[in-house]
């Protein structure tokens, strides 16, 4: 038995000849305590963010949808963007899953199964809630740029990746001027920018060969971590 979450994997791993179990009925609740937050198992984080937001709180990083369930990107490994952060599921504290006799095991740090348990893939059971580590909430500029050769990507990846919090690269694997650099920054624009031959898109771009117009997060002004981490609005 698989449980498919928010079925946005790309691959196979909650597919199943058996029965697949839904977390559709069970609440969304979002709690807070101290700097850590649980959220129950089909909770996204267009739901949670907000919360901890009003909070004063943080994550330390985002995928690019926000439409997805907070388990089962932790379960799977989601990674975000930018080699300063972790992985969605190194902000992982404990999770609670519930094995195939209906029995709830809440698995922390402090426990040997713990590494497994925070990225677990589904295999250990049903994840019911995971515990998140928060940080102090944090704004973010975010702006696309093309013009960048792949080959001054490739000469220096560390540079390019490394220069904001958060680097995605899309490309088409031909001209220059149809790639697209997205770079998210909490401390200004990278200094390679304007070095590597880097323009601002306007408000049509393209992610490879993914046309977008109204449905991404906005660009070129500062904003609260979740409305510019994603490169999708939550409302599109």
């Amino acid at each position: 038995r698989r449980v498919p979450a928010t079925r946005h994997t790309f691959n196979d791993v909650a597919d199943s000849d058996a029965a697949l179990v839904s977390l559709e009925r069970m609440p969304t609740r979002v709690q807070m305590t101290g700097d850590r937050v649980r959220v129950e198992g089909l909770v996204t984080f267009a739901q949670l963010a907000p919360v901890i937001e009003a909070e004063g709180r943080a994550l330390h990083n985002l995928g690019s949808l926000p439409h997805i369930s907070v388990a089962g990107a932790t379960a799977t490994g989601t990674h975000g963007s930018g080699i300063r952060n972790g992985n969605l599921s190194s902000a992982v504290r404990a999770v609670e899953i519930m094995d195939a006799e209906g029995r709830t095991h809440r698995i922390d740090e402090t426990h040997a199964w713990f590494p497994a348990a925070a990225l677990s893939i589904g295999a250990l059971g049903v994840v019911t809630a995971v515990e998140l580590q928060t940080e102090p909430t944090y704004r973010v500029t975010q702006q696309a740029y093309t013009g960048v050769a792949w080959d001054d990507i490739v000469a220096d990846p560390k540079r390019v990746f490394g220069g904001a919090r958060s680097v995605s690269i899309f490309t088409t694997w031909g001209d220059p001027a149809h790639d697209l650099v997205w770079a998210k920054s909490d401390d200004g624009a990278p200094d390679w920018v304007g070095e590597l031959g880097g323009r601002p898109v306007g408000d049509d771009i393209h992610l490879g060969r993914i046309r977008t117009v109204d449905n991404t997060t906005p660009r070129g002004t500062a904003g609260p971590w979740h409305t510019r981490l994603p490169h999708f609005r939550a409302d599109a």
